[in-house]
């Protein structure tokens, strides 16, 4: 598998176009670059036809978000269809089934094997980190372009955790060749996957003699930075001759070859500029592959209708320049002599690219694109500088970025000085910053934290009753990325779930009558509190000194330890410490346990308290501890849940002091009759919970009542 410095076009040569990063709707609301993404894409569109090649194979990220506004889809597919629908014969056959390597819905087999169409350009594309599959049926936006007929999207995945890539053989005369992609998956995911042994490539299976040119396209991080984790060339197979490496946006024009592995990597970069860093200034190019049974050739296509980018780094320290406050406009006139000169060098190179359009009037002067400029400045030393966005509208008409012209940075204390350095040498070997803004020039890269990885360390998978660490952390990932409504959509998706759980609990009510209605709400409400009342549980998870003294827990043996939730106390008279003094009453305080048991199950246990009628002026007993200090009999069984709707505390009061005595929590609630409030009968009530405002004033009466009751529920934890 040699690369040759040229292959002549043939019967027995596939020639193919290859290109990643387009990123079709970047920054498209911004009145000046909103249109480079399409029109670069046209551009490289146009040059497959002109080149005449037999497919183009692109590496991801055509749309720089994975819902693309009407605006991008109107365009690329507009594009597509003009460059890809035609009568252009089809010179090559396909041998193997679509449908494993495709693995789409509907319509498996490629848009040239269509007979209501007639495609003679056919395009093969894998989705992106941008424009990767979201929803219920995990569509991308290449699924409809594909179920369209416009391309070809290949490389799916539908299973993370075992993954099998099957290849499209294509034969073009005497040459063979095997089309392998592999979608955008988080970098810890597949490694994860690779690891455990779940990723296999299948090869196809003909006789040794029949040679097959394998090439691969793969969206992952390629290069090493601080703080980022990559997939190594040693992770892919060694059978490969040829690897179409997406994601990374620095452009390198030549191939480079893996000693260990054998095969060749090609990192064609980004199509446009997406962010203002040292990997975009390179020029960008597209690449024609030529393939001739084993060997392969490499040609560079420079791309034209990119905007021109021009970046440059200063020291103010090193200029000459006094440090202090009166020589601010000598700094000011050097620095917008320097954007000056950056304007005049981005507009020299697009003339440079374009000299032929120019030298045949195609294009004027007039038609040069207002280019990107970026100025960093370093200021350590005490010089006094300007806002940077004031100082970047001076340059409105000149430069196409008028709000971010000027970077002004000073450098971090010495002690991660080794580690800027580090990476600087990094960025320099490979050439590499896809990240947004110079970030280690701004703040250290222990200072920069991750809120992913801040995630993963703070946060234990044992305090969640509800949520699953892994999953949260994927929403946020997503959220942080194309994805805005990542995470919306997956807190809409655990309250689906959970409120599923809950109705799925055995709450049943035997009683018919004039309050059946009322009693349904009830219920109703009380289900939909049942995610408060878990937060509650989880966060105030430890009694004080001082409660656990009043329950004398010491005095008890192989009890759980209990969580309780606390709510804001009233005062009302009563025996206190002393003749006639007053003594503070909990209006709330439930006890929970949690489970030792190995069914991992949240077992809510009733703490008996009582409460004073609102229309009664007699003294109450106090909580069953205090009770039980005097020899009083403890009251009956209390559970309380909070309404998310409402301010109501919704007390249930059953059982006599015997059955309360002998009864432990039961999975499943008892039902009773409905009966008059009584000191010895049974009853259930409900009352409105004491607001702080209304501390003062005497509670309103009670105003419904509830049929049922609840002595005790148990929770099953959900598993993914």
């Amino acid at each position: 598998m040699p690369q040759v410095h040229h292959i002549e076009p043939g019967k027995d040569t596939f020639r193919i176009l290859l290109t990643t990063d387009n990123h079709v709707g970047y920054n498209e609301d911004d009145q000046i670059r909103g249109d480079d993404g399409w029109k670069t894409f046209q551009e490289i569109m146009h040059l497959a036809l002109e080149k005449d090649v037999d497919m183009v194979v692109q590496g991801g990220d055509l749309f720089h978000v994975n819902k693309p506004s009407k605006k991008s889809y109107y365009h690329v597919m507009r594009v597509l269809r003009e460059c890809c629908w035609n009568d252009k014969p089809i010179e090559f056959k396909l041998l193997s089934d679509p449908s494993t390597a495709m693995a789409t819905k509907h319509f498996s087999y490629p848009a040239e094997y269509d007979s209501n169409i007639n495609v003679g350009l056919p395009m093969y594309a894998i989705s992106g980190n941008h424009d990767d599959a979201t929803g219920d049926d995990l569509l991308s936006p290449l699924d409809l372009l594909s179920v369209s007929g416009l391309l070809n999207h290949y490389g799916r995945v539908t299973n993370n955790d075992n993954i099998v890539i099957h290849p499209l053989l294509f034969n073009k005369g005497t040459t063979n060749l095997a089309l392998y992609g592999l979608q955008s998956i988080r970098e810890e995911r597949l490694k994860k996957t690779m690891f455990q042994g779940n990723l296999e490539f299948l090869r196809p299976d003909t006789d040794e003699s029949i040679q097959w040119f394998n090439l691969m396209s793969i969206h992952q991080n390629h290069v090493p930075r601080p703080g980022v984790r990559i997939i190594e060339e040693a992770h892919l197979p060694d059978f490969l001759d040829f690897v179409l490496w997406g994601h990374e946006h620095e452009c390198h024009t030549t191939t480079d070859e893996n000693v260990a592995t054998g095969f060749h990597v090609l990192q064609p970069g980004s199509s446009i500029a997406t962010s203002l860093s040292e990997g975009e200034v390179p020029d960008k190019h597209v690449f024609v592959l030529s393939v001739k049974g084993k060997d392969f050739s490499l040609e560079p296509v420079r791309l034209k209708s990119v905007r021109p980018f021009a970046m440059k780094t200063i020291v103010l320290s090193e200029t000459g320049i006094s440090a202090g406050t009166g020589n601010k406009d000598e700094v000011l006139r050097l620095l917008h002599k320097e954007v000056e000169d950056l304007i005049s060098e981005a507009e020299e190179s697009w003339k440079t690219s374009n000299a032929r359009a120019l030298e045949d009037g195609l294009y004027t002067d007039a038609d040069v694109p207002l280019p990107l400029v970026r100025l960093r400045v370093e200021y350590t030393g005490g010089y006094e500088v300007e806002n940077p966005r004031f100082f970047s509208n001076r340059f409105v008409g000149k430069v196409a970025n008028v709000n971010d012209v000027v970077l002004f940075y000073r450098k971090k204390a010495t002690a991660n000085k080794l580690a800027i350095d580090l990476d600087k040498k990094s960025k320099s070997i490979n050439g590499e910053n896809n990240g947004d803004e110079d970030e280690f020039e701004h703040e250290a890269p222990d200072e920069k934290k991750d809120i992913v990885a801040m995630i993963n360390e703070d946060l234990d998978d044992s305090e969640l009753i509800l949520l699953q660490k892994d999953k949260y952390t994927e929403a946020v990932d997503a959220s942080m990325g194309s994805d805005k409504t990542a995470l919306s959509t997956f807190v809409k998706q655990e309250e689906e779930l959970d409120l599923e759980l809950l109705m799925s609990l055995n709450i049943n009510d035997q009683n018919e009558g004039e309050n059946s209605e009322e009693i349904s709400a009830t219920l109703n409400s009380l289900k939909k509190s049942f995610k408060k009342l878990a937060k509650q549980i989880r966060v105030e998870s430890q009694y004080s000194a001082k409660e656990e003294a009043d329950l004398d827990l010491d005095s008890r043996d192989a009890t759980p330890i209990p969580v309780t939730t606390t709510r804001k106390t009233t005062t009302t008279r009563g025996r206190g410490s002393g003749r006639g003094g007053r003594a503070k009453k909990a209006a709330i305080t439930p006890s929970f346990v949690i489970s030792d048991d190995d069914d991992d199950r949240t077992t809510a246990v009733s703490t008996p308290v009582t409460r004073k009628s609102p229309r009664s002026k007699k003294k109450t007993s106090q909580s069953t501890t205090s009770s039980a200090r005097r020899g009083r009999k403890p009251a009956a069984p209390v559970e309380t849940i909070v309404s998310d709707e409402s301010e109501e505390a919704m007390v249930v009061t059953s059982g006599s002091e015997d059955e309360y005595r002998e009864t432990s929590p039961a999975p499943t609630p008892k039902r009773v009759r409905k009966t008059a409030a009584s000191s010895s009968g049974t009853a259930t009530k409900v009352t409105k919970k004491r607001t702080p405002a209304a501390t003062k004033k005497k509670a309103a009466p009670a105003k419904r009542k509830v049929q049922s009751q609840l002595s005790a529920f148990m929770l099953p934890r959900r598993n993914s």
